[in-house]
C-alpha cells in the first residue's frame, strides 16, 4: 500500500520553501504533503480557547489531510515546532496513522530549564522589535538561521540550496504576528507525559548530536514517555537535519 507522508514544518520554515527544496529531489517529493506549523498556530488564540486548543489543532490538520492526500497508511513527520504539533496530533486524532517520526523535537513537559524559557522570551522580544521595521526583523532572522547553520559541521554540502539569505527571504511569507503567536505556543503550552503515554503507534525519535537548540536529552525523555518508540542519534548534524539529510524523510 502506498504511504502518504505528512511533514509538519519547523518554526519560520514555510511550506512553499520546503516543497521547492525537496522538489529538487523528485524521489522525495512524491507523496509528501507539507503542513505549515507557523501558519496553523497563527489561527488559534491560546488565551481564548485554551481548553480546546489541542482539539482545534488536531481538527485543522485533519482537514488539511482530507484535502491533500489519501486517508490510508499515513505517516506523520514533525520537525522541531512541527514535532510538538505532531505529538498532539498523534495523541488526539482518530485517523489511522501507521508511523510517527519526531525530528529534533522538544520534550515540552521538561520545565526544569529556565535558560530555555528565557531564550524563547528573548526571541519573542527581538521579533516584536521588528514589528514595523523590516530591516530589524530580517537582521534578527538572519542571526537565528546563521546560528542553526553553524551547528552543522557538514552543512557545506547543501548550504547553496538554503543559505542564510535564502532562509531569511522565505521567512518573509509570515507576518510578525504569525511568528510571535507560534513562539507563544512554545512558551505557554505544556504537553505532559500523560498525553504522550496515549500514543500507541510506531514512533522513531531522531536527534542530531550537535543540535544546540534542542539537545538530545529531549529525545531521550520523549523516548521514555512514548511506548513503541525507538531513538536514533545522527552524528555531526545540528537542528537543520532535515535540510542537511533529506533522505531522513524516506
Amino acid at each position: 500500500m502506498q504511504t502518504t507522508t505528512i511533514f509538519i514544518t519547523g518554526w519560520s520554515f514555510s511550506k512553499d520553501f520546503l516543497e521547492n527544496y525537496y522538489g529538487q529531489k523528485s524521489t522525495l517529493r512524491q507523496n509528501i504533503v507539507f503542513i505549515d506549523a507557523t501558519k496553523i498556530l497563527s489561527k488559534f488564540n491560546i488565551e481564548i480557547d485554551k481548553e480546546s486548543y489541542f482539539d482545534s489543532i488536531t481538527k485543522e490538520i485533519e482537514k488539511l489531510i482530507f484535502n491533500s492526500s489519501s486517508l490510508f497508511n499515513i505517516r506523520i513527520i514533525g520537525w522541531s515546532l512541527g514535532g510538538l504539533i505532531a505529538q498532539i496530533f498523534a495523541a488526539k486524532t482518530m485517523l489511522k496513522v501507521s508511523r510517527l517520526t519526531l525530528i529534533n523535537t522538544t520534550a515540552n513537559f521538561l520545565r526544569d530549564s529556565d535558560e530555555r524559557t528565557q531564550a524563547i522570551d528573548k526571541l519573542i522580544s527581538n521579533v516584536t522589535e521588528g514589528l514595523n521595521d523590516t530591516s530589524v526583523r530580517n537582521n534578527i532572522m538572519k542571526k537565528f538561521y546563521a546560528s542553526l547553520i553553524n551547528e552543522d559541521s557538514v552543512w557545506e554540502t547543501n548550504k547553496e540550496n538554503a543559505s542564510t539569505e535564502k532562509l531569511v527571504e522565505q521567512s518573509a511569507e509570515y507576518s510578525t504576528e504569525e511568528l510571535i503567536n507560534s513562539l507563544l505556543f512554545l512558551k505557554n503550552i505544556t504537553i505532559d507525559e500523560t498525553l504522550l503515554n496515549t500514543i500507541d503507534i510506531r514512533c522513531n525519535i531522531v536527534t542530531a548530536t550537535n543540535d544546540l537548540l534542542i539537545p538530545p536529552e529531549h529525545a531521550e525523555h520523549l523516548h521514555s514517555a512514548i511506548k513503541n518508540s525507538s531513538i536514533s542519534y545522527i552524528e555531526n548534524s545540528g537542528h537543520l537535519l532535515p535540510l542537511q539529510n533529506p533522505k531522513i524523510l524516506v
